[in-house]
């Protein structure tokens, strides 16, 4: 077992005794008939959804602390919205939780891996709560061994008046509290987080502003309860359950956005349990995504002069174009194509958001197309190498058939002849047709002028130059252009040097097309006919 799921077991274990010794407390020191069984019920269930959260998230991000972390954090905040309720050793248990962990949510928050914050907002978040938690320990120990402990801080009996020095710790101990919540709250929500990343994270930002200012008026008011006489009745304050509960409340919701994030939007990093491969170079789908909170987003690369759209891995993809409920963005970087990005509809109910975040993944996204091409390119290397196998054996069989049918079969039946005891003389005619029906069958193969005199011998009722070039060269032209008539072949200068321009009216066969392809050239439509350009500085030049 993985060190995270361990926590989250552990998570388990601590929620059960958590609530076990709630409701105890309950039943021991109110009554199950005297207390408001919503608000018990209420806490109860956010406390049993913690584990659970914890649990989906370890199972899709296994080596990521979020899970558990996130957890522990809605528990330990369910636990201190308890502080204020009549259950003996387990409110005052609450209390000191309230004063170490009030600021978690913030540190959970500042580093969630789907989210980015300036550095220097994350570091002074970070401080603030352990600072926070540090002199939280030094004020709980001294509310402990005081025993004067006012009932805003957690439930006593017997309240009592705070010293001065308690005081001015519990109001430090405040200041610190607050302080990292509302610099994440500004920072996200008002400052410096790019408008797009604003948009997505919707259902973080909000709760962790609201939860800010909860947390702050909830301290605000435990620090002016300290002032004046202690007392048992809070009922002096507007709502004491207001300062307690919606604070809880809304990192219950804070913690329902994190998982809705991570649950629908985050690529998994583990399939049915094994480890995802790592890779160093960033997923542009998986960032868009989690970006504009869309799961649907698919990134397409243009190849062939955008003739083609490939995916990422170079594989031939098509677009969903055409439908009310998809939409396209395309990304350009000066006058080159980058790529299209097929998103969900609602999406562009935020165009400015689409525009900055693809602004931002645009680099990537040109480094992604390349990596996209090359191996498109591979790909189409690997399956014009298996075509032009398969093509190479298919003259082969066809030259197999024609031989067996024809030249052999004739050379069986006069073996026969001969062993039935038929003069020689009279089948010396038919093994001359047959010696002719070869040489035919050759010349079919190869044409013998084409190796003695190139291709104007080959051609010669085409319009083709009056010179010899590679073999290979010769080949393919005399296989592109032999099957018709009124082909014809020029030199021309090209972008990449001299080449040869084939003019043909039927359309090339794939074995033609393989073999331009292999050398370079390309076959295009042109009217009712086909252009072939293949280069010719394939080989040395035939003297």
């Amino acid at each position: 077992m993985t060190r995270r799921r361990l926590e989250v077991a552990a998570l388990w274990v601590g929620t059960l005794i958590a609530l076990g010794a709630g409701w105890t407390g309950i039943v021991t020191h109110i009554g199950i008939d005297r207390i408001d069984s919503g608000q018990a019920v209420f806490v109860s269930l956010c406390a049993l959804a913690a584990p659970a959260l914890a649990t989906a998230m370890t199972a899709r991000h296994p080596d990521e602390p979020t899970g558990p972390l996130l957890g522990l954090t809605v528990l330990a905040t369910m636990l201190a919205a308890c502080r204020t309720t009549d259950l003996g050793p387990v409110a005052q248990f609450a209390g000191v939780t309230a004063l170490l962990a009030a600021p978690l949510p913030a540190l959970v928050v500042s580093r969630y891996t789907a989210l980015i914050f300036p550095l220097r907002a994350v570091r002074l978040v970070s401080r603030c709560f352990w600072a926070a938690t540090a002199l939280g320990v030094v004020l709980g120990l001294v509310l402990v061994i005081g025993r004067s402990v006012p009932t805003a801080l957690w439930f006593t009996r017997s309240p009592g008046p705070v010293g001065d020095l308690t005081k001015l710790l519990l109001i430090l101990h405040s200041a610190l509290v607050c302080t990292g919540p509302l610099v994440l709250a500004g920072t996200s929500v008002v400052r410096r987080m790019p408008r797009a990343s604003r948009v997505a994270a919707r259902p973080i930002m909000w709760p962790v502003a609201g939860w800010a200012l909860a947390l702050t008026a909830s301290e605000v008011w435990a620090v002016a309860c300290t002032f004046g006489s202690p007392t048992r009745d809070l009922s002096f304050v507007l709502d004491s359950t207001l300062f307690v509960i919606l604070p809880a409340f809304l990192v219950g919701a804070l913690a329902a956005g994190i998982g809705w994030v991570d649950l629908t939007v985050r690529i998994p990093t583990s399939l049915a349990g094994t480890p995802a491969p790592r890779t160093s170079t960033v997923n542009v789908e998986q960032y868009l995504s989690r970006a504009l909170a869309d799961p649907s987003i698919r990134v397409r690369y243009p190849v062939d002069g955008a003739q083609t759209w490939v995916s990422a891995a170079g594989s031939s993809a098509s677009l969903e174009t055409g439908t009310a409920d998809r939409a396209t963005t395309v990304i350009v970087r000066g006058s080159r194509l980058i790529g299209l990005i097929d998103q969900d509809a609602a999406t562009t109910a935020h165009p400015d958001a689409v525009e900055i975040v693809a602004t931002g993944a645009g680099l990537i996204m040109e480094t992604e197309r390349l990596r996209a091409s090359a191996a498109s390119d591979l790909e189409q290397a690997r399956t014009l190498a298996e075509r032009l196998l398969v093509a190479s054996d298919e003259p082969r069989s066809a030259l197999r058939t024609t031989l067996v049918n024809g030249p052999l079969a004739e050379l069986d039946r006069v073996a026969q002849a001969l062993a039935g005891g038929t003069p020689m003389a009279d089948v010396v005619a038919r093994l001359t047709a047959v010696a002719a029906d070869v040489r035919a069958i050759s010349h079919g193969v190869l044409s013998a002028s084409l190796a003695t005199g190139g291709l104007r011998a080959s051609l010669g009722g085409h319009l083709v130059p009056d010179r010899r070039y590679a073999p290979v060269i010769e080949m393919t032209t005399y296989l592109a252009a032999q099957a018709d008539p009124t082909a014809t072949v020029e030199e021309t200068m090209g972008e990449d040097g001299p080449c040869l321009v084939i003019l043909t009216s039927p359309a090339p066969a794939d074995d033609v097309r393989d073999r331009v392809t292999a050398l370079g050239g390309t076959v295009s439509s042109h009217g009712p006919g086909w252009v072939i350009r293949l280069p010719t500085e394939t080989g040395p030049d035939h003297p």
